[in-house]
């Protein structure tokens, strides 16, 4: 029950949105008379709350799926829903009056997204760090906007594909996420798997994989030499160094 509850206060954010749906969702039991509404947004909600707090529910789910996830059953409530129906439905008389006071009581109970730490100003159009665009055009100008296949470090995975559809990763971002702990890929490990690179390993895993491009950071350390290896340093964009592969792309070349 302890790693529920924690699961719960990780959830909650500041707790005043769960207690306006639990004030919601008495008030909606109480007074609603329509029956499918009681069952849709009332009865079964509380159904999927009885078996989100039972361990037995819990350990069983974990060890099918990983603890990692179990927050997600939350997303099966309808919170939102829940709260916007029942302030409606019970105070259309003042419905003006009540809007006002719910919009109030749910900006107080949140936060300036903004000022949140991982909040940045937007570099461009597309909210993606600028660097990610350039090391993408660059490899996309080098290979006459062909597909073809890069491997990346972990940090600019996520933000990729989401640019460019072209380029290719031997890993996605399934690799950083805890659930995939444990899973091994050979180019990740070669990349991200120790502080030092192996140029040897990186190669041959990068390869193994079809690469035409591969993306370091300049910062980081590399035991042993990419370009005596066979990479070619193509340039440098904003501490990334992007190699191709000579021979990744004659065998994309040649359609192998």
């Amino acid at each position: 029950m302890k790693e529920i509850l924690n699961i719960v206060s990780e959830y909650e954010g500041n707790g005043f949105i769960l207690l306006f749906y639990a004030a919601a969702l008495i008030l909606l039991l109480y007074k609603e008379k329509d029956r499918a509404v009681r069952i849709v947004i009332g009865y079964l909600p509380l159904l999927i709350l009885a078996f989100f707090f039972l361990p037995p529910f819990y350990r069983l789910y974990s060890r099918a799926e990983g603890a990692d996830t179990y927050y997600r059953i939350l997303w099966l409530v309808p919170v939102t829903i829940t709260i916007s129906y029942t302030f409606v439905r019970f105070f259309a008389g003042s419905l003006k009056r009540m809007l006002v006071v719910l919009c109030l009581l749910i900006t107080l109970a949140g936060g300036f997204v903004y000022s949140g730490a991982t909040a940045a100003r937007a570099q461009n159009r597309l909210h993606l760090p600028q660097y990610v665009l350039d090391i993408c055009d660059a490899i996309m100008n080098d290979a006459d906007g062909e597909i073809t296949m890069a491997a990346m470090p972990a940090d600019l995975v996520p933000f990729v594909r989401q640019y460019d559809t072209r380029i290719l990763m031997p890993y996605g971002r399934e690799m950083l996420m805890p659930a995939y702990r444990g899973y091994y890929q050979s180019v990740y490990d070669a990349m991200e798997g120790s502080e030092t690179v192996d140029a040897v390993q990186l190669v041959q895993a990068e390869r193994e994989y079809g690469c035409c491009y591969v993306v370091l950071s300049a910062s980081k350390p590399v035991k042993g030499d990419l370009e005596a290896n066979g990479l070619q340093l193509m340039q440098t964009i904003d501490g990334y160094n992007i190699y191709r592969d000579p021979q990744g792309i004659e065998r994309a070349d040649l359609g192998g």
